[in-house]
């Protein structure tokens, strides 16, 4: 039988009570900025095609242009 070499404890979700010290806390905030701005990019991106949409292709998507006028004015940060 192989060995196990998945440390499971390691990746268990964290209790309420359970504190990270602020060098974890610093490094999770500092993993988790590339995700955000390519979050970011893909919201301007994807608002961007939008715009470019014409109403027939909008109507073909199920958005009418008042809905994607209304996403493509949000700032990129919001959802």
């Amino acid at each position: 039988m192989r060995p196990n070499y998945f440390d499971f404890p390691r990746y268990l979700p964290r209790g309420p009570y359970d504190q990270c010290s602020p060098c974890e806390q610093l490094a999770e905030l500092v993993c988790a900025i590339p995700g955000v701005i390519r979050l970011w990019r893909r919201r301007v991106r994807g608002r961007a095609d939008l715009v470019r949409l014409a109403p027939r292709e909008l109507r073909d998507i199920g958005v009418t242009p008042s809905e994607a006028a209304h996403e493509c004015d949000k700032p990129f940060w919001r959802a």
